[in-house]
């Protein structure tokens, strides 16, 4: 099915993501996977790629839908970290 066959109602419950069409017919979960050290919850726990690889992997086996890569901190005060890291 394309876009143009696609109604208004379904286009505003789907995203296009790498390629791929995700619709919310559905609830889908959402693994978080925090990237930077001052984490709340882990403290940048995975560090190295290959923990980070695994995580992702271990999160898409029990479930997840979508992962959020958290790369940037909101914590109040929190310095910017530089685009290429």
């Amino acid at each position: 099915m394309s876009d143009k066959d696609t109604s208004f109602e379904e286009k505003q419950r789907a995203i296009h993501c790498n390629g791929r069409r995700i619709t919310f017919e559905r609830p889908r979960v959402m693994g978080v996977l925090n990237l930077t050290p001052d984490s709340f919850y882990d403290g940048g726990k995975y560090k190295q790629e290959k923990e980070r690889a695994q995580r992702v992997e271990k999160m898409l086996k029990e479930g997840a839908d979508i992962i959020d890569l958290g790369a940037v901190s909101t914590r109040p005060g929190a310095k910017p970290i530089p685009v290429d890291e």
